[in-house]
Order: C-alpha cells, then structure tokens, then sequence
C-alpha cells in the first residue's frame, strides 16, 4: 500500500476537532430505523482520532475508537470488523481511512471537513458484508460542541 503525500495543515477559522452528531444517513441497502451515531475527531498535525457512538439503541451503545498517522502505512489495530488502520490526508480538509484485514480492505472511508457549514462528510464503502452483498453509505455530522 503506497503512503499518500501528507500536506500543509490548513488554517480554519474553526477547528475540525469536536463533536459531531450525524444528521443524515444515505445507506444504499437502508440506514437502520433510528439509526444515531455521535462522534468526537481529533485533528492533528499528524494524526486523525475518532471516537463513535452508536446510540441506536441506548441501553446498548456501540462504542468504536481508533487513531492514525497521516502516512498511509497500515498498523495492527484492535476493531470490531477490522485489526488494520491505514489514514492518509489527501488535502487540507480530506481523509482516507482504511479498515483493514490483514491486507484486505473491509471499509473504505473518504472523510471531509467542510468549514462553510460546520460538518464531517462520510462516504464509505463496505466492499463485503456478511450476505455478500456491498454497503455504501454517506453520512453528514454537525457539530454539537
């Protein structure tokens, strides 16, 4: 896997680093009824840090957590459907997340930071799911603190 070109850090008026809740879910084999995940991203000079919640159920969150360098290399990471992470900075505001098994791609993510409205854009792809059939989604987070 090649490492991407890390570039300068932009200089937002706002910060990227939050809280975020998402307020829409475009799922192409249909977001769950209720679905609600919250979420805080770090960012930093060299490394995005995630912590989601899925709160769909409340009495049952889902807590996901990891952290990249802005390389590209892969690194064991223990996750619930992934033991690889791989980030990369496309550019000032854009992402690349890589969930890995071993070398097999599980879930690909382009994740961007849009200032103009305050939010995180989400677009994934599970290339496999248990069913054998593919996910693609696009969620959009606001910011909530």
């Amino acid at each position: 896997m090649a490492a991407a070109t890390i570039l300068p850090s932009a200089s937002f008026a706002r910060s990227p680093s939050g809280t975020f809740s998402e307020r829409e879910a475009t799922w192409n084999d249909g977001a769950p009824d209720g679905f609600k995940l919250n979420m805080t991203i770090v960012v930093s000079e060299d490394s995005l840090t995630y912590r989601g919640v899925n709160v769909t159920d409340p009495a049952k969150p889902i807590v996901t957590e990891w952290s990249g360098k802005f390389d590209g290399v892969s690194r064991p990471l223990v996750g619930r459907h992934f033991d690889h992470l791989a980030v990369s900075k496309l550019h000032e505001d854009e992402f690349m997340v890589q969930k890995l098994e071993g070398d097999l791609a599980t879930i690909v993510e382009f994740w961007r930071y849009v200032e103009e409205t305050d939010e995180w854009i989400r677009h994934g792809v599970v290339p496999k799911l248990e069913n054998g059939k593919p996910r693609i989604y696009v969620e959009y987070f606001r910011r909530t603190k």
